[in-house]
């Protein structure tokens, strides 16, 4: 599996995804709404030849019961679920909420 130094999986392709995602905002910058964000984005890793599907349907289970669905923003290369935020101020976030995602959907997410 692709891991960097720090153990973290699919890190070819987080490594894109974050270095696009700055390129979308230092060029859009502030203030639109999450679904610009996200088609800008769209577009962006598009252009890299990664494969984006958006707004994806993921079933939750509890106790081995489904109990609904989950819908993921966008779904890179198979592999990588981004969740957009577009929010006023510069909230604080932690590592852990960036990382929540990875290992939570590691076995609902299989390539297809």
């Amino acid at each position: 599996m692709d891991t960097d130094k720090h153990g973290f999986k699919h890190s070819e392709i987080t490594d894109k995804v974050i270095r696009v995602f700055f390129e979308v905002y230092n060029e859009l910058g502030h203030g639109f709404l999450e679904s610009v964000y996200e088609r800008s984005l769209e577009i962006a890793l598009n252009s890299l030849g990664l494969k984006v599907c958006r707004q994806i349907q993921i079933p939750v289970w509890f106790r081995r019961q489904p109990v609904g669905d989950f819908t993921a923003d966008m779904l890179v290369a198979d592999c990588v679920l981004l969740e957009l935020k577009a929010i006023r101020g510069n909230p604080p976030i932690s590592v852990d909420d960036l990382l929540v995602a990875d290992r939570e959907n590691d076995d609902l997410i299989k390539p297809s």
